[in-house]
This record gives C-alpha cells, sequence and structure tokens, in this order.
C-alpha cells in the first residue's frame, strides 16, 4: 500500500511538474503576442494620425479637359482644347498654388490662388502654353 501511494505521489508530482512547465510556456507566449500585438496596434494609431493628419483640411485638384468645340461643317468655335481645375477642400482665406512637372522634382508655379470658400474654379489653359511632355500637377499651400 505504501508503494501505490509513493507512486501516486510521484506521479502526481511529475504531472504538477508538467503542468508548471507548460504554464511558463503559455505565460511566454502569452507575453510575446501581447507585445506583437501592442507593437502593432502603436503602428496603426501612427498610421491613422498621418493619414488624418494629411488628409484633414487638405486641398485637392480635380483636372477637367476641355475639348474643342465644332460646327457640323467642322470648323472650330469657342475657346481652343484645354484644361482647368475644380479645387476642393481649401481653407477659406488661404493662398494656394498650382504647380507643374515634368519630372517631379523641379516645380514650376502656374497661378496661386485663393478663395472666401472652400471650392473655386481655376483659370482656364489651352494646351499651348502648357508643356508638350507629359507632366503632373499638385496644389500646396504658399505661405
Amino acid at each position: 500500500m505504501a508503494e501505490i501511494e509513493r507512486h501516486c505521489e510521484a506521479k502526481s508530482k511529475r504531472r504538477q511538474a508538467e503542468t508548471a512547465k507548460r504554464n511558463a510556456e503559455l505565460h511566454k507566449n502569452q507575453k510575446m503576442m501581447d507585445n506583437a500585438l501592442a507593437r502593432l496596434a502603436k503602428k496603426i494609431v501612427v498610421l491613422l494620425l498621418l493619414v488624418g493628419a494629411v488628409s484633414a483640411n487638405a486641398a485637392y485638384l480635380e483636372m477637367k479637359v476641355m475639348k474643342q468645340k465644332t460646327l457640323p461643317n467642322g470648323r472650330p468655335y469657342g475657346l481652343p482644347a484645354g484644361i482647368y481645375f475644380e479645387i476642393k477642400g481649401m481653407e477659406p482665406d488661404v493662398m494656394y498654388k498650382i504647380e507643374y512637372s515634368t519630372d517631379l522634382k523641379k516645380w514650376t508655379r502656374i497661378v496661386q490662388v485663393t478663395t472666401w470658400y472652400n471650392s473655386m474654379t481655376s483659370p482656364y489653359w489651352t494646351w499651348s502654353e502648357l508643356p508638350r511632355e507629359k507632366c503632373f500637377f499638385r496644389i500646396i499651400k504658399a505661405w
């Protein structure tokens, strides 16, 4: 009987040791997961703050392309073909610059605009007034 009790006690101690080892391993894994989730949460918060800061009250351009109008006999009339921009999301009484670039490095200002409202239409440019090669447009605060 004593031998059975010793065997049961030994078995119980082995199980307790295995359980303690598994619990320690689980605790370690849980800490690693918590740390990883905390880092991910920080990155998501920073990303949301950056996106919010960039997109909040950011003015943007919407390019409108106009084609040359023609009479039924094929003769052109009205304004020559060109573009203008609808500018939205502007802050009232803030000066903005519309610029273009062919290489995204050197930017050339084409006009400065401001308004009392949060949107407006830019001046009209014919294709002859713009560079012949492909170009990119942007709007930035002037000051």
